[in-house]
Parts: structure tokens; C-alpha cells; sequence
């Protein structure tokens, strides 16, 4: 069984959201999402980016209830910045501590 640890979390997190980058550069911003009917690819990827961006913030300042979180820059190079610059390593840094709330 393969071990799931922090390190493992973030270099997964990375791969798949660099993939994610990538397809959609192909795909274009305007192309469909075939399993996410209505939804094009930058609805996709601002999801994405909007989702990875929130679980940081939770990580970083250890949210234990209900919050609403703040918002992320918008756009296909805002959502990837967030999820290869912002969660990654705050996912590394998560390992112990009390939560802040």
C-alpha cells in the first residue's frame, strides 16, 4: 500500500494541476467540459483554482468550523498560480500544531 504523506499530497497536487494547466492551454478557455455539461474550460479551472486556493487558506490558518473564505484572483494563469504556488506548500507545512480556531 503506498503511504499518503504530505510530500506525496503536495508533488500530487502540483502534477495534476500542472496537467489540468496544460490541457486547458490546449483545450482553449472556451472549450466545453464533456463531463461538466455548461461548463467551459475556464469554469473548470477557476473552480479549481478557487477550491485549492480555499484548502490553503484553511491549512494555513488552521480553520477547525465554518468560514467563508476569501476570494482568488480570477482567470486561467490566477487559477494556476494558486495551485502551484499557493497550496502545495502550505499542504507540506500542515503537518502539526493546534488549529488556530
Amino acid at each position: 500500500m503506498i503511504e499518503l504523506n504530505a510530500e506525496r499530497a503536495r508533488r500530487t497536487i502540483v502534477e495534476h494541476t500542472e496537467r489540468l494547466a496544460g490541457s486547458a492551454v490546449l483545450a482553449g478557455p472556451d472549450a466545453a467540459v464533456p463531463t461538466a455539461p455548461g461548463w467551459t474550460v475556464t469554469d473548470l479551472v477557476e473552480h479549481v483554482g478557487r477550491t485549492q486556493h480555499w484548502v490553503a487558506e484553511i491549512i494555513e490558518r488552521r480553520i477547525r468550523g465554518p468560514e467563508t473564505p476569501t476570494r482568488p484572483p480570477r482567470g486561467l494563469p490566477a487559477a494556476r498560480a494558486v495551485g502551484c504556488a499557493v497550496a502545495p506548500p502550505l499542504v507540506a507545512d500542515a503537518g502539526g500544531g493546534e488549529p488556530a480556531r
